[in-house]
């Protein structure tokens, strides 16, 4: 009877375990189903990536002439020519066995410029208002086709009209980046090559258009592009012939479906945390896990070959970022709190202090990301990512492993010795919102390999259970 009895309660122990956790159970087996479906286009994407091994070199005809560039020993197969570049220059550029490739200002003249175009040359605009005349919108698209040119997709040079003419022409496409004058005026060479290769390696750019730096020799600038080149090799990379990006078909699914996803988990699993009755460790391996899933389902959703040419970009990373902290600060605070709060007498500057003390720190937390952060990265600051990035193979990112995840373990260590109600363990919590945050953000990115994600997030989970780790211990270490 007792043995009975003691199964009995061990499947109802079972059974209450179960129930406990069926919400978390459910959201898991449907982000691994959302996985597997969108399976076939992160596969499709990875082989793309694959494909396009060949890093092609451009140079300015500006800094060919000023510079006295042999174009003939020049690796660089295409010279840019605007598009009211000299007919002299232009036979020049053919004759010596290279392509043109046409920067489109807003002063191009189409009749004068379209029979200029000629086989396999190439394109990048970077007028605001070049699309809007009809006869380019028009001739352009067939025009690429007929003498096998390609559209370059220099990123951060935006154009809002862009995406029609890339529509007509989906696999005539390369994405490039330009290292400008304004930057090479004060050049750094090591921190320039650093970025020249993140370009091609995370971000998918297959077109360098390299500017001469007006202070250094002809010998130092021809220098720097051959010390990159032989770091992009060492990286499996090559110089070749030009490959336009490969397409691919995929599930299309509407990002504002991932912008709400990567919102709202955060905040559950925060939730969840704070009810869990597994261990501190178990507890966060979990949390951490269902993110990353999360985050492979969202970078599946975004693997198409537009999203990784950044045409069709994530919409709403600084909501992303924001809500997700609000709506968690909200929840970790109870209404006798909020009542108490409400009702209480306190001192206006008080009240002035809090409000600009957090208004900071988020605009401060805001104005940190992105590509073009408004609080600059130093050189010094740049230098460590780049040993990291040595070290590591990826980097991982710094609110991760410096902040959120050492955070959040604290929070819950603290939750654990039965502080729940404990402002400190609230507030370690909701900072620990930010690596949970910052690995959804990660995976957004769509032009960056998957498995780059991957390892990125694993340091820095692995960075911030170390530097977690004495605070953990010392917490144990008392009653």
């Amino acid at each position: 009877m007792a043995r009975i009895n003691s199964r009995l309660f061990g499947s109802l122990r079972k059974f209450t375990f179960v129930k406990k956790h069926i919400p978390l159970i459910l959201l898991v087996i449907f982000l691994l189903g959302g996985v597997l479906w969108v399976a076939p286009g992160l596969k499709a994407k990875n082989a793309a990536l694959k494909a396009t091994r060949n890093v092609v070199l451009a140079l300015d005809w500006e800094d060919v002439v000023v510079f006295d560039v042999d174009l003939q020993s020049s690796p660089a197969s295409f010279i840019v020519l605007p598009s009211k570049g000299s007919l002299q220059a232009e036979k020049k550029i053919r004759d010596q066995g290279k392509f043109v490739l046409w920067r489109l200002g807003d002063d191009v003249v189409p009749d004068e410029w379209l029979p200029r175009f000629s086989d396999q040359d190439g394109l990048f605009i970077v007028g605001e208002h070049v699309l809007e005349h009809p006869r380019l919108i028009r001739e352009l698209p067939a025009l690429i086709k007929e003498k096998n040119g390609f559209v370059a997709l220099v990123e951060f040079i935006p154009n809002k009209l862009l995406p029609f003419l890339v529509c007509l022409v989906p696999d005539r496409l390369i994405k490039g980046h330009l290292l400008s004058t304004r930057e090479m005026m004060v050049p750094k060479p090591h921190l320039l090559e650093k970025r020249l290769i993140r370009s091609v390696e995370e971000r998918g750019n297959h077109l360098l258009i390299i500017r001469f730096s007006p202070i250094w020799t002809r010998d130092e600038n021809v220098g720097f592009i051959q010390q990159c080149f032989t770091q992009l090799r060492f990286k499996g990379f090559q110089l070749g012939p030009l490959q336009t990006f490969p397409v691919w078909s995929n599930k299309r699914v509407s990002l504002k479906a991932a912008l709400v996803l990567s919102i709202i988990i955060p905040v559950l699993l925060l939730i969840w945390s704070v009810r869990s009755s597994f261990s501190i460790g178990i507890t966060f391996l979990i949390v951490s896990s269902v993110t990353v899933l999360t985050g492979i389902l969202i970078h599946g959703w975004g693997a198409t070959p537009f999203s990784v040419l950044g045409i069709d970009s994530f919409r709403g990373v600084k909501l992303q970022l924001l809500i997700p902290l609000f709506a968690g600060g909200v929840y970790l605070i109870n209404k006798k709190e909020w009542s108490q709060f409400l009702e209480a007498s306190i001192k206006t500057k008080y009240v002035l202090w809090l409000v600009g003390g957090l208004g900071l720190l988020l605009i401060f937390y805001l104005m940190r990301s992105g590509n073009f952060p408004l609080v600059p990265v130093t050189d010094t600051e740049r230098s460590f990512r780049d040993w990291l990035d040595a070290v590591l193979v990826v980097r991982p990112r710094f609110k991760e492993f410096l902040v959120g995840h050492p955070s959040f373990l604290l929070g819950l260590a603290l939750i654990k010795k039965g502080n729940q109600r404990d402002g400190w363990a609230r507030f370690f919590l909701w900072l620990g919102l930010l690596g949970q945050i910052s690995i959804l953000n990660t995976f957004t990115h769509f032009h960056s390999p998957l498995h780059l994600g991957l390892i990125r997030t694993f340091n820095g989970l692995w960075l911030g259970v170390s530097l977690a780790l004495p605070g953990l211990i010392l917490l144990h270490s008392r009653k």
